[in-house]
């Protein structure tokens, strides 16, 4: 299931790779679970499979002002689009039907201070 990357991501990724390049052995690779970054929204991603009773939310990337984090709201709803046939879409959500079953992506973005997980 292929999802877009925050740039902050790909470019930790890259980071992390080029460092792994450099060794043997390759450091693991880890990224952020827990705690927002410090900015005053963060956009989340949840998802949901068709039938199933959980709901897993990923944190996408953290901004200053709402605006960005709405503007990268947009841009990741499109390229999530992208990944999948698309069953629906409206607004920050995609329904995509994928090989086990449909899945649904809802982009949020909320303040730094509230992590939907808990």
């Amino acid at each position: 299931m292929d999802r877009a990357l925050s740039p902050r991501t790909v470019m930790v990724l890259c980071a992390v790779w080029l460092v792994g390049c450099a060794t043997e052995t390759p450091p693991p690779v880890t990224l952020p679970t827990s705690a927002p970054p410090p900015q005053g929204w963060v956009l989340w991603e949840s998802t949901w499979i068709k039938g199933d009773t959980n709901e897993t939310w990923r944190l996408q990337d953290g901004y200053g002002r709402y605006q960005d984090c709405e503007d990268m709201l947009k841009i990741s709803v499109d390229a999530a689009a992208t990944t999948a046939e698309v069953v629906r879409r409206a607004g920050s959500i995609v329904v995509l039907k994928q090989p086990y079953g449909e899945e649904r992506v809802r982009y949020h973005c909320l303040p730094a201070t509230i992590d939907p997980r808990k």
